[in-house]
């Protein structure tokens, strides 16, 4: 009768090393259950199966498009608030809520919808 091999194993200090990280955070990962691993007599140890699921799990998410992109123009409503603070004119900090509040007047509702 043949034996089953044993799955091959890393220790702490091999998962540390393969990721670049501190032995102490593969420790937390495995005890907040994001690493599965198991203990062999005073050693824990991490299945290379349970590595790759690992990683798979913490490849990198699409990050969500932003509402605004780009650099803001001349054109843009919120240019108004720009300039002032950068003109050094006015008191714009008294009158910034009326101003957001322009702005977004002219934001949702354009020339064309009023």
């Amino acid at each position: 009768m043949y034996k089953q091999e044993p799955p091959e194993t890393l220790s702490v200090r091999e998962v540390a090393a393969i990721y670049n990280v501190h032995e102490l955070t593969v420790r937390r990962h495995i005890n907040e259950g994001r690493l599965r691993a198991v203990r062999v007599g005073r050693s824990i140890r991490v299945r290379r199966e349970d590595l790759a699921m690992y990683e798979q799990q913490m490849q990198p998410k699409q990050p969500k498009p932003r509402a605004r992109t780009g650099i803001i123009e001349p054109d843009d409503p919120i240019w108004g608030i720009v300039g002032m603070g950068a003109s050094g004119g006015g008191n714009w900090s008294e009158n910034k809520h009326e101003l957001v509040a322009q702005i977004l007047w002219e934001e949702f509702n354009p020339p064309g919808d009023r």
